[in-house]
């Protein structure tokens, strides 16, 4: 503890997340920071999408979040953490549950389930552009705020979504299904401002580098 304080190295670091996939990165992270740096506090901050993400980092509000790329923001840096891709997810008995692959095509009538419009999350505008880039726009049904919402909706059978690959291990009650053709990629990244950077968050953001390497 007294050498953590003596390097500035204490303190609370707020780091913002959204969606299930980076609450998967965070065990490894916080078992980390305990065992090296006890005197710092991770305090997690959820439901801040990419583009909030961004812009609380920005003004100070958040030391850290993970955002997802390519968006950006001036006065903020970031460094990819994984690699994802697209991947349709459904509910138990729908009738793609058991193919090995979906084009997106074949989901033109599909009911969709996303995140509500107007730039909160990065997924679904690239889920939107898949489906456009497939030929047809995505008929939104149902909104959820966060990724177990949306997938408790899937589950129920209220409709598809297309999310990305790294839910697949923290979400158990839907089928998740490959998309043939050319993958949709996206790229998950911690996001920081040099200008608000404390001694603490510095310190989280080089165990992170160990634990979270970049693909």
């Amino acid at each position: 503890m007294a050498a953590s304080a003596a390097h500035g190295e204490i303190g609370t670091v707020r780091i913002g997340v959204g969606g299930v996939g980076p609450l998967a990165c965070l065990p490894g992270l916080v078992k980390r920071l305990n065992a090296e740096k006890p005197g710092i506090e991770l305090v997690v901050v959820g439901q801040v999408y990419s583009q909030a993400g961004f812009d609380l980092v920005a003004d100070g509000s958040l030391d850290l979040a993970f955002v997802r790329l390519p968006a950006v923001r001036e006065g903020v840096s970031t460094r990819v953490v994984f690699d994802e891709q697209l991947i349709l997810a459904v509910a138990p008995d729908h009738p793609l549950a058991g193919a090995e692959s979906v084009a997106l095509a074949e989901l033109a009538e599909e009911r969709f389930i996303a995140y509500p419009p107007g730039g909160v999350s990065s997924l679904r505008d690239l889920m939107v552009h898949a489906c456009v880039d497939a030929g047809f726009t995505p008929r939104i049904v149902q909104y959820g705020p966060e990724t177990s919402t949306i997938m408790a909706m899937v589950a129920a059978g209220l409709g598809v979504t297309l999310t990305v690959t790294s839910v697949i291990d923290v979400i158990s009650n839907v089928v998740f299904v490959p998309l043939a053709g050319r993958p949709y990629r996206t790229q998950e990244a911690i996001a920081w401002s040099q200008e608000h950077l404390s001694p603490a968050a510095a310190a989280v953001l080089r165990i992170a580098e160990e634990v979270l390497p970049t693909p």
